[in-house]
């Protein structure tokens, strides 16, 4: 689990997603990289899976995120 006040521009953060497996109905669990660009008093704005697009990460998605990688299993 993330805090937000703990935040600072550049730190790396791992997403938990849940995608499917092709055309089937079995998902299986991704972690995708966030990097935190700006952090502001009730969100920060961050760069989802390396992408030029930015997300807003509230306090509420930031419980879900993890600080180090989870292990592949």
């Amino acid at each position: 689990m993330v805090a937000l006040t703990a935040l600072k521009p550049g730190d790396r953060l791992w997403e938990p997603k849940r995608v499917k497996e092709g055309s089937t109905t079995l998902t299986r669990l991704i972690h995708y990289p966030v990097t935190i660009v700006e952090v502001h008093e009730s969100h920060a704005s961050g760069h989802w899976n390396g992408n030029a697009e930015t997300v807003q990460l509230d306090e509420r998605r930031l419980k879900r995120m993890r600080r180090t990688r989870p292990d592949k299993a």
